[in-house]
This record gives C-alpha cells, sequence and structure tokens, in this order.
C-alpha cells in the first residue's frame, strides 16, 4: 500500500490473507495473516507452470483469519475445507477418505446418503443417475433429478452442421474423470486424442456457482460427412 495520487495516506485499512513474493505497506494500514512466499515451491503445486493450487502441507494451509473472508475460492469453492480457510486465492481440497473401497469418498456419502451402505451403482431415487455419477456430476444422490446433465444439439457454423455437446462436472472432486467418448456403431468408442483434433472446448467452463462448472464442446466432423454419431460419457 502507497500513499494516494494526492499524497494523503491510507487510513483505516486491513490487508488480510495474501500470499505475495514481496508485500510493501504504507502508513495507516494494517497487516493481519499475510504471508511471504519466499519459496515458492513450498506453497504451490507447480509455481512454474502458474498452477497456484496449495500443496499439501503447505504453510498456507488452515491459517487464515476467517473474519469478512470470501465464502468461495477463486475456482468456485466453498470455504472452509479444513478446520479454517487457506491463506490465498485458492482454498485446498480435503485428501479424499474410502474406507469401504467403493470408488465414493467417505464423506461425501455421509453428507448426502447418510451412510456407507451403498455403492457406486447404486440409484435409490430412481433418476437414472448413479451414486458415481452423481458424485462425479456434483449433483445430489438423494434428490430426483428432472433432467439430464448431458445436452446434446445441433449448431450450424456457416454451411456445417455440428455436434455441440455440454455437461456439468464437479470441481471440488479430483481422483475421477469424466472422458468423452464417441462412435458410429455402438460398439467401437473413441475419446479425444491428446492434440484435441476431435473435438473443441467452446470457451471457458462456466462456474455455477455450486462447486461445479459446465463445459461445452464441439465435434468438429460436420455430421454431413457421417451418417451417424453416437456420444457418451464414462467415468474413469
Amino acid at each position: 500500500m502507497v500513499n494516494d495520487q494526492d499524497g494523503v495516506s491510507s487510513q483505516s485499512c486491513i490487508i488480510r490473507n495474501n500470499l505475495s513474493m514481496d508485500i510493501n505497506f504504507g502508513t495507516g494500514v494494517t497487516s493481519d495473516s499475510n504471508q511471504i512466499v519466499a519459496d515458492p515451491t513450498l506453497f504451490y503445486v507447480d509455481p512454474e507452470a502458474y498452477d497456484l493450487q496449495l500443496l499439501e502441507g503447505s504453510p498456507a494451509v488452515d491459517v487464515a483469519n476467517e473474519d469478512l473472508a470470501p465464502a468461495i475460492d477463486h475456482d468456485g469453492i466453498q470455504r472452509p475445507k479444513g478446520v479454517s480457510i487457506d491463506v490465498g486465492a485458492y482454498e485446498k481440497l480435503v485428501p479424499l477418505t474410502d474406507t469401504d473401497g467403493d470408488g465414493l469418498p467417505d464423506d461425501w456419502e455421509l453428507s448426502t446418503i447418510r451412510n456407507l451402505e451403498q455403492g457406486p451403482t447404486d440409484d435409490k431415487e430412481g433418476d437414472r443417475h448413479s451414486n458415481l455419477l452423481e458424485f462425479v456430476l456434483g449433483s445430489d444422490p438423494t434428490v430426483v433429478d428432472s433432467e439430464d446433465f448431458v445436452d446434446a444439439y445441433i449448431e450450424q457454423l456457416g454451411t456445417h452442421r455440428l455436434l455441440t455437446i455440454s455437461y456439468r462436472r464437479s470441481l471440488v472432486q479430483t481422483h475421477r474423470s469424466l472422458i468423452l467418448e464417441f462412435s458410429s456403431d455402438l460398439v467401437n468408442w473413441h475419446s479425444d486424442p491428446e492434440d484435441g483434433s476431435m473435438t473443441k472446448v467452446i470457451g471457458t467452463p462456466v462456474n455455477n456457482g455450486d462447486e461445479t462448472e459446465t463445459v461445452q464442446l464441439l465435434y468438429r466432423t460436420p455430421l454431413s460427412n457421417q451418417d451417424k454419431i453416437f456420444a457418451r460419457l464414462r467415468v474413469e
């Protein structure tokens, strides 16, 4: 913080819960729960690649002042996830515990289903969405969903008719992936190569404000160039 351009010093200002390589406070400024990042490798997952998610055991975890702190982090994740909120823009996700080995985290099962007795393929509310799918999509397995979480429609771009697919996914869970696959015969399925030659992400994923985001993709091959095409989302 520095003096205002008209020379008037800052007054009654609090700088709180920041991570910085250097912080220079002017007069009239109170510093609270800020940390100097002398060695970024002790704080962040991959600072050289600008991945500023917090490491397990980072000095910034669970030590922020919760007074007037944002309820969500930069990615829309609700805070706190641990005993307190974390210093900086990102909240560290708590490692998942799965004591019954069914692929569903215990805390998610207990907070939604209220027990550990159901498995990943169960669908107690009968809405055609298994518990595993509900977990990966970030939905509630005890509520009947009135609509599907995957939408497919045709978009006209110039002279071409292209298949566009959008789907929702959880921002909280990180140990499962949603794989979009395509087939012309419902027997042989193919996912997008690493070079992205099959699909194209449209814009930036939309944060839904409930710890989920919606992703929209375009299937690059025009529908006029093929007899039929099927698409599916597979949990991996």
